[in-house]
């Protein structure tokens, strides 16, 4: 049976195909034909409409050059230039390169979003096609609408009043805008375009705003990111000094893993520190701890995930306030806000490992990350400072997420003072400390969030704003807004062991030490 299927099917595709190419060469030809002319009548009309545009222009002769160039290989019917525009025929002509390979058409180029009504804010358009041609680059177009923040806090829960919108037009169109208008307030359509490459991002801006500028359409253009082929690279100087850290770190692995002559080498036994990372610890005063600790930490990524790259590839970002409302968008919600509990738990696990029990970790370990892209502020990243050094207005950062690694250094050099009275046996001090920088970072927060006008807490729903780079700026990146969570994780560590402390000097400051090395 099987294979009588197979030859039923095989027979089916050889009559295809057979068929096809008894028909192709009429078709195909009709095809090319009006594909030519109608290339040669929307090059025309173009030019009818925006040549008087690159005259007047104040652009560089290599990119009109660079403009005329393509326009007239559309008219003759270029295959490279066609590649970079035509859209109509991009289905008829992939399946002529798999039957004739004739020629090369493939739409690189995007167009106003499909579904824009429904909350559809991008079209990116084929990025490898538009690049695999050697005389183009492919670029980003923003447009927008011009509106005007009328309260303090904008967001997908805040529709805008309905009577901006009273003005006379379609009662439909009317009803989607006072509905959905507010997003326009945060959303740029974006469109990914192939354009000829010769002119400058600054010089498709002026010609985009040029052109369009005519329609009256009520938008604001802008043109960013612009990409061509990849050129040679001259290396930079922050670039050198990352990369060779890098290749040190490699070195010393590789050097380490072979050699146990250097003793600082030992740290770098890639088979031994290996063993020490995947091994579970024998002795631990609360097991769940490190359980809750990977679960908060995957709880945190996945809310920001989710909020950092959600909007953009919405197909449906009106739907987005009906979807929060169920559990699971709920529990989305609350993502960013499990850093938290994420602090609490390292403060009740500071004060468990150098009091009951010893370190959960029997070796050391250490951590850094190095971007190659932070030229001016990649010493401050080294030094963990970078955060104390921003604005609302310039955050003068480069790696966002370094904000966490900066608090929790800082308490970690809280927490070496409030472990002082430890080795005294003293355990009433420790407690009232862990109190008062409660109180303390509670009173700093409350005093910025009122001097500064600050909200009090991360809003996901909300746009992106002055108000929330306040937030980031004044509250959420810095030491003060989350001692209270890291603290009350200290004061936890007490309550679930009844036992007195038995402090060992050497372990505690061993302890303090390997964390030290951990968090630089």
């Amino acid at each position: 049976m099987f294979l009588i299927n197979t030859y039923l099917v095989l027979t089916f595709f050889v009559n295809l195909v057979y068929s096809l190419a008894s028909d192709s060469s009429n078709s195909w030809h009709l095809v090319e034909t009006f594909t030519k002319h109608w290339l040669a009548n929307w090059t025309q009309e173009t030019e009818l409409k925006y040549g008087s545009i690159l005259l007047e222009s104040n652009i560089s002769s290599q990119c009109y050059n660079s403009i005329r160039q393509y326009m007239t290989k559309l008219k003759s019917f270029d295959p490279n230039a066609v590649q970079s525009k035509l859209h109509t025929f991009s289905l008829l002509v992939r399946l002529s390169v798999k039957i004739f390979n004739h020629f090369l058409v493939f739409d690189s180029s995007g167009k106003i979003p499909s579904g824009l009504l429904q909350g559809s804010w991008t079209d990116l358009g084929a990025f490898d096609e538009c690049l695999a041609l050697p005389s183009s680059q492919y670029c980003l177009v923003y447009s927008k609408i011009p509106l005007i923040w009328s309260r303090k806090y904008e967001g997908f829960f805040h529709p805008s009043n309905q009577q901006l919108y009273n003005h006379d037009s379609n009662p439909t169109f009317h009803r989607l805008i006072s509905q959905y208008g507010h997003y326009f307030l945060q959303m740029n359509i974006t469109t990914g375009i192939c354009l000829p490459l010769g002119c400058s991002v600054d010089e498709l801006r002026l010609l985009l705003i040029s052109g369009l500028s005519s329609h009256n359409s009520g938008l604001q253009f802008d043109v960013d990111s612009c990409q061509t082929h990849s050129y040679p690279v001259p290396w930079k100087k922050h670039e050198i000094i990352a990369a060779s850290i890098l290749l040190g770190v490699v070195i010393a692995n590789i050097i380490g893993s072979f050699t146990s002559s250097v003793p600082i080498l030992r740290f770098f036994d890639v088979p031994s520190n290996l063993d020490k990372v995947l091994s579970s610890p024998q002795h631990t005063p609360f097991p769940c701890l490190g359980g809750i600790k990977s679960l908060t930490m995957i709880y945190l990524i996945c809310g920001h995930v989710v909020w950092g790259l959600l909007f953009n590839s919405f197909d449906n970002l009106f739907a987005l306030p009906s979807t929060l409302v169920n559990p699971l968008g709920l529990s989305v919600l609350l993502g960013p806000d499990t850093v938290e509990t994420f602090f609490l738990v390292n403060g009740l696990e500071m004060m468990t490992l150098v009091a009951f029990g010893g370190p959960f970790w029997h070796h050391l370990q250490s951590a850094a990350s190095i971007s190659s892209t932070c030229a001016s502020t990649w010493l401050n990243h080294l030094f963990l400072i970078s955060h104390y050094f921003n604005s609302p207005e310039n955050w003068n950062t480069c790696l966002l997420a370094d904000w966490y690694l900066e608090v929790d250094f800082i308490y970690v050099i809280l927490f070496i003072f409030f472990i002082t009275p430890f080795l005294g046996n003293k355990t009433f001090k420790p407690i009232l400390n862990s109190t008062l920088i409660i109180l303390v970072g509670t009173l700093i927060t409350a005093i910025i969030t009122i001097v500064y006008d600050v909200q009090t807490s991360w809003l996901p729903t909300n746009f992106v704003s002055n108000q929330f780079a306040k937030y980031l700026v004044y509250i959420h990146s810095k030491p003060w807004a989350h001692l209270s969570p890291y603290f009350f994780g200290v004061i936890q560590a007490f309550a679930m062991n009844s036992d007195k402390p038995k402090i060992n000097k050497v372990r505690t400051l061993k302890t303090l030490n390997d964390n030290n090395v951990t968090i630089t």
